[in-house]
């Protein structure tokens, strides 16, 4: 009998995010390089409040960063994450995740930041 862990699965995918966002990195030192203030950050988290948003927005993220890197060559680190998407042909309801609210607007050069962030306040919360 095989025994399988979904947390395993879990790890193992944001090893490979991880991996694919350090490729995109060493491309693009920009968004390595990228950091909001603090003032400006808690109010970009704040947009994620809800866990279900977090956790969906962490595994969308996965998904923009992988493609990030199968598109690395024809990048706008400018653009609004919510239009890539809407490129990339994602689901409405995924992109609009990221659309622009409360007067922020989060650009592709956000998504690791953005993807760190909430994958550490994903595992806070799961440890509280």
């Amino acid at each position: 009998m095989i025994s399988i862990s979904i947390p395993l699965f879990q790890c193992s995918d944001e090893m490979i995010i991880g991996s694919y966002l350090e490729s995109l990195e060493r491309f693009y030192p920009e968004i390595k390089n990228y950091a909001s203030n603090s003032d400006q950050w808690e109010i970009i988290l704040s947009l994620f409040n809800d866990p279900q948003d977090k956790q969906n927005a962490v595994q969308i993220l996965g998904q923009v960063i992988v493609l990030l890197v199968h598109h690395i060559s024809k990048i706008n680190l400018d653009e609004m994450l919510c239009n890539w998407m809407k490129t990339m042909l994602f689901d409405e309801r995924d992109y609009n995740l990221f659309n622009e609210r409360s007067g922020i607007k989060l650009l592709v050069k956000h998504v690791g930041e953005l993807w760190r962030a909430l994958k550490d306040k994903k595992a806070e919360n799961i440890y509280q």
